[in-house]
């Protein structure tokens, strides 16, 4: 029998500008089995509003298969299977409009950036494989240009966005 106790962590009431160096120091304390249902909810898109703005668009997907970005994420100083927040994936567009992936150490909420624990937890929610494919697009929510990116699920769509803060 462990002495271990478990302990639940609502980020949310933390200082979003805190979240990033929280979790870099506490990534070996967190259960990311239990936390991967929580760490996809709060990227997906569920918004109405905000799934007719990407319905609407005229977006162009580029898509890469879950094997080929655990390859770039290897070769960019990532590890897919990690269960920290080392690193962040950071995701743009060239001006060819070509999907960009690259790593960084540091979260930064004026770059569209990504948690391996992110990818981790909806590879594990849908039971995706390596020929599964993530489709990223830029698009304008409410006025404001976001990268996302979706999943399909079955014969659905599934959206998530990245976030101002990491989650």
């Amino acid at each position: 029998m462990s002495n271990s106790k478990n302990m639940m962590m609502d980020l949310e009431r933390m200082a979003s500008s805190d979240r990033a160096a929280w979790l870099k120091a506490n990534g070996n304390y967190i259960d990311f089995t239990d936390s991967y249902s929580y760490i996809e909810a709060a990227h997906r898109i569920i918004s109405s509003s905000e799934l007719n703005q990407i319905s609407n668009s005229s977006a162009v997907y580029e898509s890469i298969d879950l094997a080929g970005l655990k390859a770039i994420l290897s070769n960019s100083h990532g590890d897919f299977s990690t269960f920290t927040y080392d690193y962040y994936s950071v995701i743009s567009f060239n001006g060819s409009r070509q999907l960009q992936i690259s790593m960084t150490d540091t979260f930064d909420s004026r770059r569209t950036c990504y948690s391996i624990p992110l990818f981790r937890s909806i590879v594990a929610g849908f039971r995706l494989t390596d020929s599964s494919m993530f489709e990223f697009a830029s698009v304008v929510i409410d006025g404001v240009a976001k990268i996302i990116f979706r999943i399909i699920d079955g014969n659905k769509y599934v959206y998530y966005n990245f976030s101002d803060e990491p989650r």
